[in-house]
């Protein structure tokens, strides 16, 4: 198993706080509609999630690091259902969310690969394990008709995430992880239901679309993707993404 890049994950987290606090400074002329069924509120919640992912690159590409004596393969993934946490700022019409995602799903991979060296031999089998998506994603999100409990909204943000394919890569010694590592971005649409102005129910989708450029095989350090020139090239997924939860606010 890899260790957590914690550093990585303090940097997102942060960043991810800050974007929470602007519409406080950015949209704080907003908030004072009387009207409003919300004025303004942190919040956490938690999601029930369902991930897609189609990719350009994952289910056939075999990358070779020949000098450290390493072989990865790069899965794709099926659909399937996980789970999420979100913390929230609201000011008026407008809120910023930072959210994890994770689900696991069955990995599978039948492309080609290096018979005594030489790229480009038919596997002849689908190879099929497990996988974890991961995903740090900051959110914004325009709310309508804010005058009822009922309120649809519109979202735009960014998503970072990160795949561990079990049993994808191999060198002298061991089987190992293979951990794809990418940025992208997402628009969105969803409704809001407040029981009162501190508990809501919410429900969406999501349109993500990411790129991968850097992974960590068997030999546990960060590489490039590269195509079969050398050079360096990246991999892309994207998904309609569908979610349900809940929300306690604090006014």
């Amino acid at each position: 198993m890899k260790s957590i890049r914690w550093d990585r994950v303090c940097r997102l987290v942060f960043g991810g706080l800050l974007l929470a606090t602007l519409p406080t400074f950015i949209f704080a002329d907003d908030s004072d509609d009387v009207n409003a069924f919300v004025q303004s509120r942190t919040y956490i919640g938690i999601l029930g999630t369902s991930v897609a992912f189609n990719g350009t690159g994952f289910g056939t590409t075999t990358l070779l690091n020949q000098s450290q004596y390493e072989v990865t393969l790069a899965p794709t993934l099926s659909q399937n259902f996980g789970w999420g946490l979100l913390l929230g700022r609201r000011e008026g019409p407008y809120a910023a969310e930072i959210s994890f995602w994770q689900s696991v799903h069955q990995s599978s991979w039948n492309g080609t690969y290096p018979v005594a060296g030489v790229p480009g031999t038919p596997y002849g089998q689908t190879l099929e394990d497990t996988a974890t998506f991961n995903s740090i994603n900051l959110d914004f999100k325009r709310y309508f008709f804010t005058d009822i409990d009922i309120q649809p909204f519109l979202g735009l943000g960014v998503n970072i995430p990160w795949i561990d394919m079990n049993n994808a890569s191999a060198n002298t010694t061991t089987t190992g992880t293979a951990t794809f590592e990418g940025i992208g971005f997402d628009l969105g649409a969803g409704v809001e239901y407040y029981l009162d102005p501190t508990i809501s129910v919410v429900g969406g989708f999501y349109q993500r679309w990411s790129g991968y450029g850097q992974y960590r095989g068997a030999n546990d350090t960060d590489e490039q993707i590269q195509n079969d020139d050398g050079n360096q090239s990246n991999f892309t997924s994207s998904g309609l993404d569908f979610y349900i939860g809940t929300t306690i606010g604090f006014i």
